[in-house]
């Protein structure tokens, strides 16, 4: 097998946290254990370094893209490539005008309702139809939009690197919420689930965007990976209370990953990944949430962690990797 170049490309900041980014930086720590030569396009990259970001609003979420590209850096980087494997193409496709000859390889992770996926469809039928696409959809939320590039995508979802030598924190202190703060991400369902009750048993703590004024609870921004695993390590109840527009849930992998239990909201995209391993609340309801960490509290914690272990090894990186690596073969 020939060594191949792999150019990892996206609109998102590395600078900022998101599970996009999360995903890019992964899949180049694994790939470069292989047989390929891996380079990303991004701004923050110390590969090929786009232009700075800027803050658009959409699907009910803010996020740092660059909605341009530095032209003559994407073009030496379509050069040095092999295979360009674009992680949410819509921009680089539409905006950035990305264009060249050689096997193209998109992800697409957002959740789109009928009428963006309907909207994107006619629009990628103009922009996209010379080009080679293999088309991958993190799950059965983001395929709409998928579709919307090319029929029948193939569902790939995310991962995460597993130790062999993670257990449940026992002793951890703390009950945990890691998001943005937006609505949708459920960070106000969690501060009116915790009660003096929870206080006693646990220190709530909150990693956002945005610090929490609020003495009873530990709050943390801009932190970085080591800091959050840290934080996650001490953890021993981390709750999800996201109420809409998830396509799957990287967090949940993480905070089990790090020997957290992880108690969700009951949106579609959460018992997809946790399946009957899961514990689930109605979404917005923070009165169900307070009586539900309480009775796990009084329960059995290291076998109902032990089974959300279990469970996530299906998303373990190299079972999900040597997927996407096949497809670099082809």
């Amino acid at each position: 097998m020939n060594k191949k170049n792999i150019l990892l490309v996206s609109p998102y900041s590395l600078v900022n946290y998101g599970g996009v980014q999360n995903q890019i930086l992964l899949s180049k720590k694994y790939l470069k254990e292989q047989s390929f030569d891996l380079k990303i396009f991004a701004h923050g990259s110390d590969d090929y370094h786009n232009v700075p970001p800027v803050f658009i609003r959409f699907n009910s979420s803010i996020s740092n893209v660059s909605v341009k590209s530095d032209k003559l850096l994407l073009r030496d980087a379509i050069e040095w490539a092999d295979v360009i494997h674009i992680h949410e193409p819509f921009i680089p496709l539409v905006l950035w005008k990305l264009r060249t000859t050689k096997p193209i390889i998109t992800t697409h992770h957002a959740a789109l309702n009928i009428f963006w996926s309907l909207l994107l469809k006619i629009i990628y039928k103009i922009y996209t139809r010379e080009l080679s696409i293999t088309n991958i959809s993190v799950s059965k939320l983001s395929y709409k939009q998928a579709s919307s590039l090319r029929p029948n995508p193939i569902i790939i979802p995310n991962f995460i690197k597993i130790s062999d030598k993670t257990s449940f924190n026992a002793e951890g202190s703390r009950i945990t919420f890691l998001g943005r703060d937006e609505k949708r991400k459920g960070l106000s369902i969690f501060m009116n689930s915790i009660d003096s009750d929870i206080i006693n048993e646990l220190k709530p703590t909150v990693i956002s965007n945005t610090l929490v004024d609020n003495k009873h609870v530990d709050s943390y921004m801009k932190i970085c990976d080591e800091k959050k695993a840290n934080i996650l390590k001490q953890t021993k109840i981390f709750i999800a209370p996201n109420i809409k527009n998830e396509s799957f849930g990287i967090v949940l992998l993480e905070a089990i990953s790090n020997g957290a239990i992880v108690i969700a909201s009951n949106i579609q995209p959460f018992q997809q990944v946790l399946g009957d391993s899961g514990i689930y609340f109605n979404k917005n309801n923070s009165k169900k949430l307070n009586v539900l960490i309480k009775k796990i509290l009084n329960e059995d914690m290291n076998s109902i962690w032990y089974k959300q272990y279990l469970h996530i090894h299906q998303y373990e990186s190299h079972l999900v990797l040597d997927q996407i690596v096949d497809l670099y073969n082809i």
